[in-house]
């Protein structure tokens, strides 16, 4: 994940108990993973695990993206009405100005 994103996650993370749980779970994933792979042979089981381990992640990794996503596209909207308000104003402003209404 990108720097942004981190940010981003350790925002929403604040406010969605959801994202602060999926969260968790894929870096407690990561660790049981990293400590398998350090093993110098695994047994099927432990193969089997590995496999398990890196899908559970990935599924995690696409549910907090989807959330990420809905949040940023919750700020795109908002900020667009932001600047639609500001664009409003600022025409407003203008016209007042041509017509000689002071501020």
């Amino acid at each position: 994940m990108e720097r942004a994103e981190h940010i981003l996650i350790e925002l929403v993370m604040k406010e969605d108990a959801k994202l602060r749980r999926l969260y968790k779970e894929h870096e407690e994933l990561e660790s049981e993973l990293l400590e398998l792979q350090r093993r110098a042979f695994l047994t099927d089981n432990e193969r089997l695990l590995v496999r398990d381990i890196k899908y559970r992640k990935l599924r995690g990794k696409e549910q907090i993206m989807r959330i990420i996503d809905e949040h940023r596209k919750r700020i795109d909207l908002n900020r667009a009405r932001v600047n639609g308000v500001q664009s409003h104003v600022s025409s407003v402003d203008s016209l007042e100005s041509a017509m000689g209404v002071p501020p």
